[in-house]
């Protein structure tokens, strides 16, 4: 399920003057859907004559059309771009991709630090012994354009079951919020009883880390993991039936 908070990180480059304050740059990005891109000049240039270059450099190296919601400047000349769309932001997140001169032999940018939360997904249930370097890894092997993956904490600053999945493809992105639902492999064995996981079941039972009282694995209801009553089997036995009785017809 897609995230709908706002990321607002930027990276600043080493040698970039503080002309634009802080606050001046939180303003402008509540008026945008995306973290902005910063590009300094060493001369003068006109905004529009920097965008038509970058846009027709897009187009013609990497057939792709930018398109902007709205630039600012300032007499340093800084110019802060915010992206229409998350195509946009994926070409322009690339640094690699970016014109080795544009509006001069000299200019240095400035990208947002990670993938905006549009380009991000949520995925629940994961268990608190998961590592997520793991869990990254085997993202990026069955989705070869996941980026970044980190477990998200709550008011307490405590961690949660919650993974933030950030995925520089809007084409992937789609199609696994399309798909619902992702299953992350249980690395440590899971208590029958209580339904969590651990290294030694044995050591956790007799040292009383049990609680005894009864918790599904899938939906956390009072019943055991394996009762055909559970919801969420129920849930899935339906569905796959439903995709299975075209086969039969």
């Amino acid at each position: 399920r897609s995230v709908l908070q706002v990321n607002t990180g930027i990276r600043d480059s080493q040698d970039r003057d503080e002309d634009i304050s802080s606050n001046a740059v939180r303003y402008a990005e509540t008026r945008y859907a995306f973290p902005p891109f910063i590009v300094v000049l060493d001369g003068h240039s006109q905004v529009d004559k920097i965008k038509d270059e970058l846009c027709l450099y897009y187009a013609n190296k990497h057939n792709i059309k930018l398109e902007f919601e709205g630039i600012k400047t300032n007499y340093r000349q800084e110019m802060i771009f915010f992206v229409k769309n998350r195509e946009s932001f994926i070409c322009l997140f690339d640094a690699e991709k970016w014109p080795m001169t544009l509006g001069g032999p000299n200019y240095r940018k400035t990208l947002p630090r990670r993938l905006p939360l549009q380009l991000s997904l949520v995925i629940h249930d994961v268990s608190l012994s998961k590592n997520i370097d793991e869990l990254l890894n085997g993202m990026q092997l069955a989705y070869p354009d996941t980026d970044n993956a980190f477990r998200m904490n709550n008011k307490e600053k405590k961690s949660t079951k919650l993974v933030r999945i950030d995925i520089k493809s809007v084409k992937t992105l789609n199609d696994l919020v399309q798909a619902r639902y992702m299953q992350c492999k249980q690395d440590l064995p899971v208590c029958k009883v209580c339904g969590l996981a651990f290294q030694d079941l044995e050591l956790h039972r007799e040292n009383g880390g049990c609680s005894g009282v009864t918790k599904c694995v899938r939906c956390q209801g009072s019943h055991a993991s394996n009762d055909g009553r559970c919801p969420s089997m129920i849930s899935y036995r339906a569905a796959l039936t439903k995709t299975m009785l075209p086969v039969f017809k």
